[in-house]
């Protein structure tokens, strides 16, 4: 993540083109190749490195291209710049309680920088479901009681459409099916619970709509290539 506060700066990786930034614009790049940053005579650049749980952050940097290039004149590109410039004080500036103070920023430029993201880059994504308040609703209602055995048609409840108007406008919007996604949202919360708990597969199947935890195990591998049991002892495979 880097802020150019004054001057030009061009950055270049592993198949990325020069790209160049100049004041008040704000890059953010995932994780992977390593980054050659160049700036002009008198450039000013703010850089920080954010360490995101891996896992936690699976369904939004899926979502969402590796590099992104951030106008602070947006809206909320705007306060995350004011953020970046916070934790560029406290740094030049160490005080007591720096050290917390930083991490807690740290925590508000991810979010404001997802939010700025998905909001300019997330077409042909789940999180530009978001940005439909029907869509929206069938996606809250379905990711907050994902033990229902969901249809197509509770979901076109929810958003208030008819069944095959809102399964069109979902797969338009989001690339995928209503169905499809709630399934990868189903693996994707199945394997926090393989992480963070003793749960066996009947356990965790229910909690998160499978109705056995064979039927967990055969669309957990469907989905990653290895089974739950597999992933729990290691979750890198």
């Amino acid at each position: 993540m880097a802020l150019v506060d004054r001057g030009e700066v061009t950055v270049t990786a592993q198949a990325l083109p020069g790209l160049t930034l100049v004041a008040g614009q704000i890059l953010f790049a995932g994780a992977g190749p390593e980054y050659l940053i160049e700036g002009s005579p008198g450039a000013v650049l703010h850089s920080l490195s954010l360490e995101v749980e891996a896992l936690s952050a699976e369904p939004v940097l899926r979502a969402l291209p590796q590099v992104l290039k951030l106008d602070e004149t947006a809206n909320l590109a705007s306060s995350l710049s004011a953020v970046i410039r916070l934790i560029a004080a406290e740094t030049d500036r160490p005080e007591p309680g720096g050290a917390v103070i930083t991490a807690r920023l740290a925590d508000v430029v991810y979010v404001s920088t997802v939010r700025a993201a998905a909001s300019c880059f997330a077409d042909g994504t789940w999180l530009a479901l978001l940005h439909d308040d029907r869509l929206a609703r069938a996606v809250r209602a379905a990711h907050d009681d994902l033990a229902r055995p969901w249809t197509v048609a509770e979901l076109a409840r929810c958003a208030g459409m008819s069944r095959s108007a809102f399964a069109a406008a979902f797969r338009s919007v989001s690339g995928q099916g209503p169905l499809e996604h709630l399934t990868w949202w189903r693996i994707h919360r199945a394997k926090h619970l393989l992480r963070s708990t003793d749960l066996d597969l009947t356990g965790i199947g229910g909690r998160v709509g499978f109705s056995s935890g064979t039927a967990l195990s055969r669309a957990f591998r469907r989905h990653t290539g290895v089974s739950p049991m597999h992933w729990r002892k290691d979750p890198g495979a």
